[in-house]
């Protein structure tokens, strides 16, 4: 059997094990890496020098072989051995699992350029989020354009929050998404409010503490009195309106009296569907799954398409719409570049 197509072959197999090892057996990314490569290499290589050989070079390095009749044979066994970790690396990054597959990276160093090294890592310090030493490693690898297709600081930032929902959505780390949800959901109303040349500073006070706005009563009344009566009749059950800290809820209100696009009101409304959910992570209620959301008529698929429209809508002039797939493209770079070694 060729390399090539044993290498294919263990590669759907890994795809249905490893996980299962690691999971059933409490094992680590290295133990689960060595019960397979016993597993398999010994069982399909028996027949190219020996089993006795191929276990002595899993075991140790292919310095302990004394039979050097067998040189070759051993050196198909580490082509398999290389080809098994290349292709075990691409599915934990196609899992967005880069803490395992930089972790199998540098236990395995001596196998990668590094250039594979570096990119890998570069998507384990940009998931952590670690985006300072993420940003290093692009401009050292002069990669700085293609990773970061963003060229405004807080648009980038920005993206970088969304892209780290839409990867906990991926990887099906619902709690931790949720939590981050509020806040970026509520700055991006305020920055509605703003394309819409709306001051909201002429409405309210910063609270620097919390990094928010509060609205106050007679600032409203004065600067925008139609916008005062508005909010009257929608807390009207609540007594009027008081002041508040401006949340999501609240910037709604505003939204509805300055009626941008409709779209845009579902969409922050939509937004609002979560809180309930986000608010049992946020006090320790309990983990979210994906199936809580589904009970609720929610999806965190849908979510972040909805936050990638409001994204898209207020900073079309500002990004490329590649920086919403960017951990695909980085995915792929790293398997071309595991492919062009191979």
């Amino acid at each position: 059997m060729s390399v090539k197509v044993f290498s294919t072959r263990v590669d759907e197999e890994l795809r249905k094990e490893f996980r299962s090892i690691v999971l059933r057996k409490g094992s680590t990314i290295s133990a689960a890496i060595s019960q397979l490569m016993q597993e398999f290499i010994v069982k399909e290589t028996s027949s190219i020098s020996g089993g006795n050989n191929v276990a002595a070079y899993i075991g140790g390095s292919a310095s302990q072989i004394k039979d050097e009749s067998s040189g070759c044979s051993m050196t198909r066994v580490f082509h398999v051995e290389k080809n098994m970790i290349s292709n075990l690396i691409k599915s934990l990054i196609n899992d967005y699992d880069y803490k395992s597959a930089y972790g199998l990276v540098v236990k395995n160093a001596s196998m990668f350029r590094s250039d594979v090294i570096k990119i890998v890592r570069h998507a384990f310090e940009r998931s952590k989020p670690n985006y300072e030493e993420a940003e290093r490693l692009a401009l050292e690898a002069k990669l700085s354009d293609f990773l970061y297709p963003v060229r405004k600081m807080s648009v980038k930032r920005l993206c970088e929050n969304y892209l780290l929902i839409k990867l906990k959505s991926a990887r099906g780390e619902i709690t931790d998404m949720l939590l981050r949800v509020k806040p970026m959901t509520e700055y991006l109303a305020l920055q509605t409010l703003r394309a819409g040349d709306f001051d909201i500073r002429k409405i309210a006070v910063p609270i620097f503490e919390v990094g928010g706005w509060r609205i106050i009563g007679s600032m409203v009344f004065k600067n925008h009195p139609d916008l005062m009566a508005h909010l009257k009749q929608r807390y009207k059950k609540y007594g009027g309106f008081k002041d508040s800290l401006a949340g999501l809820h609240l910037y709604i209100h505003i939204m509805d009296f300055l009626k941008p696009d409709k779209r845009v009101i579902e969409d922050f409304k939509y937004f609002t569907r979560y809180f309930d959910l986000r608010n049992k992570a946020a006090h320790g209620f309990g983990a979210v799954t994906e199936n809580d959301l589904k009970k609720e008529g929610l999806d965190s698929h849908t979510l972040c398409e909805a936050l990638e429209r409001v994204i898209r809508g207020l900073y079309k002039r500002s990004i490329r719409p590649e920086i919403f797939e960017i951990y695909d493209t980085i995915n792929a770079r790293i398997s071309e570049l595991l492919d062009s070694q191979a």
